[in-house]
């Protein structure tokens, strides 16, 4: 099979694809994981409960309708690769760009001023998700508290006393 035939091009692209695959589901794998721990620490940073009752708190959120978390998770994570990668491939090839050109890519003043970039992409991008996170949990918890069932058995009942 050479370079030029029809089947090598064809194999070429099935392993581009699956590579593409494999790197978009460990994207959001490793995301979705890092969404789930900021919303298992929720209840240390919102509740100031201690250990004992935080932690149940948190597994217990954690299961409550546990499939759209995953679910809310996965996206976040989805969302959050795509702009990282944006922003990061953005931030870190425009910034050093001038520099790499004139000092040479194996300049360490031009490495250096990369990984800055670079670090300043993901410092743009990260800081939503334990925004997304702690406003989920709250949801969740004033749903599994009740609240809204509250809300419309009150409505319920102004509507019976109505009829």
């Amino acid at each position: 099979i050479g370079p030029d035939s029809a089947v090598g091009l064809g194999v070429l692209t099935l392993f581009g694809v699956m590579f593409g695959t494999v790197y978009l589901l460990a994207l959001i794998v490793g995301g979705a994981s890092y969404s789930s721990m900021v919303y298992a620490l929720q209840p240390w940073v919102q509740e100031r409960l201690p250990f004992g009752p935080a932690l149940e708190r948190s597994l217990a959120l954690i299961g409550y309708r546990f499939w759209r978390n995953v679910a809310a998770w996965a996206l976040s994570a989805l969302l959050l690769a795509a702009g990282g990668l944006t922003v990061t491939l953005a931030i870190g090839v425009l910034v050093p760009l001038p520099m790499t050109l004139a000092l040479g890519s194996d300049s360490p003043l031009a490495q250096a001023i990369s990984l800055s970039a670079w670090l300043l992409g993901m410092i743009v991008v990260l800081p939503p998700l334990p925004i997304w996170m702690a406003l989920l949990y709250r949801s969740n918890a004033e749903a599994r508290a009740g609240g809204d069932l509250e809300a419309r058995v009150q409505a319920w009942a102004r509507e019976a006393a109505g009829s």
